[in-house]
């Protein structure tokens, strides 16, 4: 199948046609037809091999890419959320299940996460095989487009989540107008914030958040105290 894979250290990465069909799933996993995948700052470290990206401690050969969406084929043994034909998005964190975070409900600091795309295959190729706890059923309302990009957009909704959802009534200050943040701002309005200030030095993701109806600042520019009052 096709594939863009980090063989080694160093810069760069290696496109293949020739990359081998993921084996069948094992209990608890689903293979994934691979539908949409987006691109993360992740991926940029990966590829550019920053002392970040070195960090990961990917395993290569690794098929990169975590944030995607696609249509389950086959499931394994035991698999009960999902079954072929489901559209589904994917999450990127694989956690053990098995140890004291996993068990008393703090799965997000399992000491033992492997993360899609840096530990095992990723999402940039046309087959991929994770566990079915990272699979997330896409409603009919939402294309498979759309779900590669949940992934990301849960980032924003954790945000929100941090904040105890104190954001009606008030204004919300979004620093960075990336996806993320402007799902973020979304968010907040949905959820009653009178204003988004929205703060980046890139003009071209300040006129996104212009589209948007966000009040937007440069900060070489405007003081963002003063563009949250007027």
């Amino acid at each position: 199948m096709r594939a863009v894979v980090k063989t080694g250290p160093g810069k760069g990465l290696t496109y293949r046609q020739d990359w081998p069909d993921p084996r069948p799933p094992g209990p608890g996993e689903v293979l994934i037809k691979v539908a949409a995948a987006s691109l993360c700052g992740t991926d940029r470290e990966i590829v550019e091999d920053t002392p970040a990206a070195r960090s990961f401690n990917l395993a290569t050969p690794v098929v990169i890419g975590h944030e995607g969406s696609g249509t389950v084929q086959s499931v394994g043994e035991g698999v009960t959320r999902v079954q072929a034909g489901d559209r589904v998005a994917l999450e990127s964190h694989m956690w053990c299940g098995q140890c004291h975070a996993c068990r008393t409900g703090h799965a997000h600091a399992c000491p033992r996460t492997r993360i899609v795309g840096m530990h095992i295959d990723g999402l940039f190729a046309e087959y991929t095989v994770v566990a079915e706890q990272v699979c997330v059923k896409l409603p009919d309302s939402i294309d498979l487009d759309t779900g590669a990009l949940m992934e990301s957009a849960g980032v924003a909704v954790h945000a929100v989540q941090r904040a105890d959802y104190a954001v009606a009534g008030g204004a919300v200050l979004v620093n960075g107008c990336g996806p993320v943040g402007l799902v973020a701002g979304e968010i907040a309005r949905v959820m009653g914030a009178t204003q988004v200030v929205a703060v980046d030095p890139n003009p071209f993701r300040r006129g996104q958040a212009d589209s948007r109806g966000f009040t937007t600042v440069d900060p070489a520019q405007q003081d963002v105290l003063d563009a949250a009052t007027n």
